[in-house]
């Protein structure tokens, strides 16, 4: 999901991380990307009945058992331009709302904020971390460091915290700015748009490297491109002929189809200001537990239960 071919590209520039690295850091958490694995794996569909409940639960309370604060960012209205990239069959909106509205109810029984974007969760959470109110942000979406997230956490599922397949990827360290990610992002497509037709990540590599520094970067010369009348655009940009080669064929791309739409753009580099606030992790709620998701859980308590006996019912009724 995400900028096709990315995180191979900038594998050099990240680091292992465990449980153990993400002790006391606040963490803003992608959901949408734990409901589209509950809904595409076909292992946690066979195994469990409510596999989107079972990942919340036992993804959430990994990283709170092991000092994490997790902030969870339930997606809000879907972009006129998202595609659903799975092989697998879009389960719909109306779905993947519903479990969105069961999961949050979950993991507020369990104690852990929530947060409903206006938009795209990774984009809220980029911004959660672009004002200082998240340490990080964990999804598989590399949308969020085009949105300006300053350090995203992939892979971080419990069996990739414990075994070092988890991985962190620091802006600050990356090879290519925001603006050259946009535009990197742009080229080989997106989940918001499928990018240049024949442009894939080694090619939009060197496109972008080669208008490092230059009057005109990489982002500008796309929106340039796409607003000429495709006459002499290509040459003050570029003096290697291979590269001017190159660069008429984006060129002649972005002149015959208006490409890269001003909206899509605009809406990677949106820096909408993000209210600090305050947000409180609190006791998982032993009422709230044991009546979250009211068709799934027993009724008919005699007594207030104890913490650990909901704990296991709650962890055996989301199986």
């Amino acid at each position: 999901m995400g900028v096709n071919g990315l995180w191979p590209a900038l594998d050099q520039a990240s680091k292992p991380v465990t449980a153990e690295d993400l002790r006391g850091k606040v963490l803003a958490v992608d959901l949408s990307i734990w409901l589209v694995e509950a809904c595409t794996s076909r292992l946690l569909r066979t195994e469990h009945k409510h596999p989107h409940l079972f990942l919340t639960l036992s993804r959430a309370s990994f990283l709170l058992r092991h000092g994490a604060l997790p902030i969870v960012v339930v997606e809000g209205a879907r972009h006129p331009r998202k595609r659903w990239k799975s092989d697998r069959p879009d389960p719909g909106r109306d779905a993947l709302a519903a479990w969105s509205r069961q999961a949050a109810r979950l993991l507020r029984a369990l104690g852990v904020p929530t947060l409903v974007a206006a938009g795209e969760a990774e984009a809220c959470c980029a911004r959660l971390a672009a004002a200082g109110v998240a340490d990080g942000v964990v999804t598989e979406d590399g949308d969020a460091l085009l949105y300006g997230a300053t350090r995203v956490i992939r892979g971080a599922t419990v069996d990739g915290l414990q075994k070092l397949t988890a991985r962190v990827y620091d802006a600050a360290a990356l090879p290519w700015s925001r603006r050259e990610l946009v535009a990197l992002g742009l080229l080989c497509g997106t989940d918001l748009d499928a990018g240049a037709r024949g442009v894939g990540p080694v090619r939009a590599a060197a496109f972008v490297a080669a208008r490092r520094g230059a009057a005109t970067d990489a982002l500008d010369a796309l929106r340039r491109w796409r607003d000429d009348d495709g006459d002499d655009s290509v040459v003050d940009l570029c003096d290697d002929d291979d590269d001017a080669a190159d660069d008429g064929e984006i060129a002649a791309y972005c002149a015959a189809h208006q490409w890269p739409p001003e909206d899509l753009v605009a809406t990677y580099l949106a820096d909408a200001p993000m209210a600090r606030r305050a947000f409180r992790w609190r006791r998982p709620s032993v009422d709230a537990l044991a009546f979250a998701n009211a068709e799934r859980c027993v009724h008919g308590f005699h007594a207030r239960p104890s913490l650990r006996y909901v704990l296991a019912r709650v962890a055996r009724l989301v199986d």
